[in-house]
């Protein structure tokens, strides 16, 4: 042992505890203020559910479930709250025989700054080491029915994580938060837990009575404080210690939580930043959980400074305004004041320790009125805000990337995990960012924003080298877009800009449309289309793209293919299409003129990288063309195709003449080349129009090329 290991006196250590458990009541008390009258009674009554196992308690099993919780009596308030909560309540005075429970914890956002009404309870449960696998199975039932009474009688969403210390410091636990990615991110929960948990009974931690300049001889000077007959280790839990947060698992979870923060940016930024900080200060971190009990021993005891998410927002503040990172600070200071969900706008009128903390902790920031108005109205923000915001969070995005990716390079301790993960994470980056011809920008990914317009206006223009431009303007809304004049989508096609304004919830099929078009396009097929649209993607979300997704190349997940868009097939230059009178109805070479009636095609896929994109095709190759791109998403030499195309034709009489026919070749084509031997040359010949054309493979992919009339047919055959 260490010579420099001296147990702090008997009568400090006492104060320790005292400072720590007044803290601990202080902010216990916070978490009820923000509670209603029975929701208040929970806090109270949560203990004595798992202490006394009593039949008139909710989530009661059986007999032989686990109870008694270590240096916990049955006090009045608890009672009391039982009593008011359970009529037929009646508290046994009985002696436990043994207490099966060490503790149970708050961990989370409970009495901090970050708490509020709709917050839920994450509550660790911890058993007595030697439990076996039944009877704590038994604790796991009367945990879920007690998780389901408080959903169905008080309007709280409360989550068990049930297991042991010695489980816990060995590294065994999984998931232990809400939040958890379920990985091995032992040291980093360690963290959380020591920054913001709460005691509501048992054991406390006994890293509470280790100085902080003692972190690193943790184990050496709890056994100290043993031997000098100052401590017993059965009245603490003992989780161990943070002084050495291995490099992995902070960068695995700084990309844990940059894949995220894609679909739910805000609440993940805020640890991607924390992570990227950690990483910045290796080997040397100054954990916050440090921070946090450097300020207990000094003597600190405002709950205020001590609040876990008041300190964390220094701790980033001040290494984003080091680097002179304003853009990434201000963004920061976005998602923080989402994820205190506090509006402090003139037009609240209401007081509370929350509101009066973070209006201090906003006085540095130098927000005019309009910014916080413009901040608590988030939900109401149009599509030019959303874009706004979704480029800062692109940007901050990317410099974490770059970060991960330097750190990973500089330190051999990641190098060889890193560069798969790194991989996949530059793939979500590019699925969920890269613009390119086509692609489908979803900004209102979270569905939070009311973006849903009554009524738009298209527009279709043609630019200098005749290629179509379609825009769309809200007419159904006052909107800074209507006051400017400004289109809010700009689309290479109509089923690009539909399915934008589709996917970011902007229209639907019973949407008001004005049209200002060069095609046939009508407001009756505008909504088949959209129909169609809400048949194939009801939810108006795309596939999860997950790690086994984004570690093979991209697939096709759903395909539409939408044929004469605002076109009708015209005959002899008329472009009315008489009744198919002949025995050529064949839409694709029809009549005895033998007329193509499919003349142009959009194809809208969905793939496995969770991108939705789209392709159009016009001209005599454009089938071809199309056939060539859906099958180009999965290589001959697999035994399966892609999967199978829905077609739409609504423009004219014959759409289902040619939805028919379209459908056929599609099938025909994904028949002839997968799961079979194409070593031979093996040619598809299609007959569009009065002319021949053929597809062949080259490659392991399909290739095709134009032949010409039945004689050339002929001399190419031979």
């Amino acid at each position: 042992m260490s010579t420099n290991l001296q147990p702090i006196p008997e009568l400090d250590l006492e104060n320790i505890k005292k400072r720590f458990l007044a803290i601990n009541r202080q902010r216990l008390s916070l978490t009820t203020e923000t509670l209603d009258e029975r929701q208040k009674q929970f806090i109270h009554v949560l203990p004595l559910l798992f202490h006394d196992n009593n039949v008139s308690l909710p989530g009661y099993v059986n007999d032989d479930t686990p109870s008694g919780i270590s240096d916990y009596s049955q006090d009045s308030y608890a009672v009391k709250a039982a009593r008011i909560l359970f009529k037929d309540y009646k508290a046994n005075r009985r002696a436990h025989r043994r207490m099966e429970i060490n503790g149970l914890y708050f961990m989370g956002s409970c009495g901090s700054i970050a708490f509020n009404r709709n917050s839920d309870f994450d509550v660790w449960l911890l058993h007595a080491n030697d439990l076996s696998a039944n009877r704590i199975d038994l604790i796991q039932q009367k945990a879920h029915a007690i998780e389901k009474w408080a959903e169905e009688q008080l309007r709280l969403e409360v989550h068990f994580f049930i297991f042991s210390a010695e489980e816990f410091k060995n590294g065994k636990q999984q998931g232990l938060s809400s939040e958890s990615s379920g990985s091995a991110q032992h040291y980093l929960l360690l963290d959380e837990f020591y920054r913001s948990s709460l005691l509501i009974a048992g054991k406390m931690p006994v890293w509470w009575l280790v100085p902080p300049e003692q972190e690193q001889h943790y184990e050496d000077y709890i056994e100290s404080l043993r031997q000098q007959g100052q401590l017993d280790i059965d009245d603490v839990i003992d989780f161990g210690s943070v002084a050495d947060i291995p490099a992995a698992e902070f960068f695995g979870a700084a990309v844990w939580q940059l894949y995220k923060s894609i679909n739910s940016p805000y609440k993940s930024l805020m640890k991607l930043l924390l992570m990227e900080v950690y990483a910045s200060e290796f080997p040397s971190i100054d954990v916050l959980s440090m921070m946090f009990k450097e300020a207990v021993y000094s003597g600190v005891r405002n709950v205020d400074d001590l609040d876990p998410y008041v300190i964390m927002y220094h701790k980033i503040e001040e290494y984003l305004m080091i680097h002179n990172q304003r853009e990434r600070l201000e963004l920061f200071r976005q998602c923080f004041y989402i994820k205190i969900s506090e509006p402090l706008g003139n037009q609240v009128r209401r007081k509370s320790w929350r509101r009066e903390l973070f209006k201090q902790l906003t006085l540095e920031w130098g927000w005019t009125e309009e910014q916080f108005m413009l901040m608590d109205t988030r939900k109401e923000w149009q599509i030019g805000q959303i874009s706004k915001q979704r480029n800062q969070i692109m940007n901050a995005l990317t410099e974490s990337y770059r970060f991960l990716s330097s750190f990973a390079r500089q330190n051999t301790e990641v190098s060889l995990v890193s560069q798969t993960e790194l991989n996949i994470l530059g793939r979500k980056l590019y699925a969920a960012f890269e613009r390119k011809s086509g692609k489908v920008d979803i900004i209102n990914r979270s569905n939070e924003n009311n973006l849903n317009s009554a009524a738009v206006m298209i527009k279709q223009n043609r630019n200098q080298s005749g290629q179509d431009v379609w825009q769309m303007f809200q007419t159904g809304r006052a909107s800074e877009e209507k006051e400017s004049n400004k289109p809010i989508k700009r689309a290479q096609s109509l089923i690009e800009l539909l399915a934008w304004a589709y996917f970011n919830q902007i229209i639907d099929s019973h949407s008001g449309f004005t049209l200002n078009t060069q095609d046939d396009l009508n407001a009756k097929e505008l909504r088949q289309i959209l129909a169609a649209l809400e048949d194939e993607f009801p939810t108006r979300r795309l596939h999860d793209a997950d790690f086994n997704d984004l570690s093979q190349s991209a697939k096709i997940e759903h395909a539409c293919l939408f044929v004469n868009v605002g076109r009708h097939p015209q005959i002899g230059g008329s472009d009315y299409v008489g009744h198919l009178s002949t025995a050529r109805d064949n839409v694709l070479s029809y009549g005895g003129q033998q007329y193509n009636l499919a003349i142009s095609f959009d194809l809208l896929i969905s793939t496995t990288w969770e991108e939705l994109l789209t392709f159009h095709f016009d001209g005599q190759d454009a089938l071809l063309e199309c056939i060539c791109e859906y099958t180009r998403w999965a290589p001959i030499a697999e035994s399966s195709g892609p999967p199978t195309i829905h077609v739409f034709s609504y423009s004219s009489s014959y759409g289902p003449a040619i939805i028919k026919r379209i459908e056929e070749v599609f099938k025909d084509v994904v028949n002839q080349y997968y799961g079979k031997d194409l070593s031979g040359c093996k040619r598809y010949l299609l007959e569009i129009g009065n002319c021949y054309h053929q597809l062949y493979n080259e490659g392991e992919q399909l290739k095709h090329n134009y032949i010409g009339n039945s004689k050339l047919l002929y001399r190419s055959l031979g």
